[in-house]
């Protein structure tokens, strides 16, 4: 039987950036001052604003446009601030090595002005987008130096944040002894500082591990608490992910029917809410299920379906691979 990994691992990957990718940094409003400064100020205030209604490339503009005039003013502050959001803006476009030019001419101006939490912010960051790019030892390393200055400065919040990723680069190396080592701790952490959302999603993450380790038991021990907990606190797209990962796990153990109606939950939620990636991968479990029991008619469907979300997520980055693949069965289509 095959498996759709894909769904579970484009499903840690894709919690572990949206709820633990880091506020941009420098994030402190800078005060007005003459021109230069008053007019990067200006222009920063109008990215921000647009960031803030998506729209993201015209407030990368504003962002670009105010970075020399951070600088002519010499106001390093503003030019690191404004630097942080670049990056952020270009890692989320999928411009990695935009983002990491960003981010690593961030890092000297934290450093130089004694800003020791953006520091970690910056070195955490860093490491996430190597993690994105696959460059796994480059990866480790700064998020163990984030690691030392969040522990070195008693950030719980911080130190929970960075186990997780941590523990999410050793799972993608399929090294999952150590990567529950480390979502332990971001458990601990987490329960530590009370915060439910930051819980569920470790819990989940525990969860996708094991999956991934094939101990199934366990993984639906974990998912079925992080379901638990995020119907507590309200939160509906934790729930469908949720839904989607225990029915990840009826898929594996071969109980289609089961996995079909958790599927078809997460899906319902993920539409409810206005969640197209997450809708894009209910839609691709819900044809793996079918495929699985001989209805290809409705396999090839909920794949098409899948693929027109992706399309309008993504343009043309793709698609037409994505069609070939999932038009002809093969399913293990992830994106790290």
């Amino acid at each position: 039987m095959r498996c759709p990994n894909w769904i579970v691992k484009s499903l840690l990957t894709a919690i572990i950036i949206f709820t633990m990718f880091p506020a941009p940094v420098f994030a402190t409003p800078a005060t007005q001052g003459e021109d230069p400064k008053a007019e990067a100020d200006t222009l920063f205030a109008q990215g921000t604003e647009l960031l803030n209604s998506f729209q993201y490339r015209t407030a990368l503009e504003k962002f670009e446009e105010a970075l020399p005039l951070y600088r002519k003013a010499h106001d390093r502050r503003g030019e690191g601030r404004c630097l942080g959001y670049i990056g952020f803006v270009k890692y989320y476009l999928g411009d990695y090595a935009g983002a990491l030019e960003a981010y690593e001419a961030a890092l000297p101006i934290a450093q130089s002005i004694g800003d020791r939490s953006g520091e970690a912010t910056i070195l955490y960051t860093i490491g996430e987008i190597h993690r994105s790019l696959g460059q796994y030892p480059q990866a480790l390393g700064y998020l163990q130096q984030a690691l030392a200055i969040v522990q070195d400065r008693g950030d719980r919040s911080g130190e929970r944040a960075t186990f997780n990723n941590l523990g999410a680069v050793y799972a993608d190396l399929g090294q999952y002894e150590q990567a529950l080592d480390y979502l332990q701790q971001a458990l601990a952490a987490a329960e530590g500082i009370g915060y439910q959302a930051g819980t569920v999603t470790i819990l989940n993450n525990i969860g996708v591990v094991y999956t991934e380790n094939a101990q199934y038991k366990q993984a639906l021990l974990y998912f079925q608490r992080a379901l638990t907990i995020s119907e507590q606190i309200g939160q509906l797209e934790q729930e469908g992910i949720m839904w989607n990962n225990i029915g990840t796990v009826f898929y594996f153990w071969g109980q289609y029917d089961q996995a079909l109606d958790y599927y078809e939950q997460a899906l319902a939620i993920f539409q409810e809410i206005g969640e197209p990636a997450n809708e894009m991968i209910a839609l691709g479990s819900i044809g793996s299920v079918y495929e699985q029991q001989g209805d290809n008619t409705r396999a090839i469907s909920d794949y098409r379906q899948a693929i027109e979300v992706m399309e309008s997520l993504r343009g043309e980055i793709k698609v037409e691979e994505l069609k070939v693949s999932f038009a002809a069965g093969q399913v293990p289509v992830y994106e790290p």
